[in-house]
């Protein structure tokens, strides 16, 4: 996950003439995969604001990067970066108009883990600003009739790849993989995600993996399946195949 403050030093115009690492602004934050890194902008203050980074060993992503559009608290951007098997990132921040932060021309160096970015500094294993940081996932609200259901796969990436679950009931998207439910990288290379679904039902599900270039990568035959308990929760825990 990347988390931007909003912040008005360090900024430099995008110019013509510069450099590939001054154009692009190489953003380095971390979310990599699995959480933020903050930045902080002052400026005027950017309305919104893209990431823009090289996985280690991996390549750049085309400019100006992606958009921190996740919720985040006033003041901060975030976005949750897959890394895959990369160890970290090199990063730099731009509003999407031009004006770049690329910490000087050195772009920014950032790890797996939760990371903020402010000031020009990167903090490692922060403490996320948001109060959304790492720590016990809340027990869910589920509603009677259903029950919680876990879903934890076992699923090697590569950079840029998500990790999604899909099944015949409408709460895992009635087999359509634009309505999949994310998985979350954060205990990576385990993906999980819990759902809510009806109690006492037959349910049929897959892991698909979506593609920076936008394809569907569906795991082989046979679909998986389980049947709900008529209530309180029950855990899936898979390995892609």
């Amino acid at each position: 996950m990347v988390r931007q403050r909003q912040q008005r030093d360090r900024l430099q115009p995008r110019r013509q003439g510069l450099g590939r690492d001054q154009q692009r602004g190489r953003l380095r934050h971390p979310d990599l995969q699995h959480r933020p890194a903050r930045r902080d902008l002052r400026q005027p203050a950017w309305t919104g604001a893209n990431i823009h980074y090289q996985p280690t060993g991996g390549t750049w992503t085309p400019v100006p990067g992606v958009a921190m559009d996740e919720t985040a608290c006033p003041g901060w951007k975030k976005k949750t970066i897959a890394l895959g098997t990369a160890t970290g990132l090199k990063a730099a921040f731009n509003n999407g108009s031009g004006t770049w932060d690329n910490n000087g021309g050195g772009d920014y160096a950032i790890g797996r883990g939760v990371s903020t970015v402010k000031g020009g500094v990167v903090t490692a294993g922060a403490t996320s600003p948001c109060g959304d940081g790492p720590g016990p996932s809340p027990t869910p609200t589920v509603d009677p009739g259903e029950v919680a259901a876990s879903f934890n796969a076992n699923v090697t990436t590569s950079y840029g790849q998500n990790v999604f679950v899909v099944g015949d009931v409408a709460e895992l998207g009635g087999w359509d993989p634009a309505k999949a439910v994310a998985l979350s990288p954060t205990s990576y290379p385990v993906w999980k995600a819990t759902v809510s679904l009806p109690a006492g039902t037959a349910v049929s599900y897959k892991y698909v993996k979506k593609n920076p270039d936008g394809s569907v990568t569906w795991e082989s035959d046979p679909n998986r399946s389980f049947t709900t308990p008529s209530g309180g929760a029950v855990t899936r825990d898979d390995t892609w195949r």
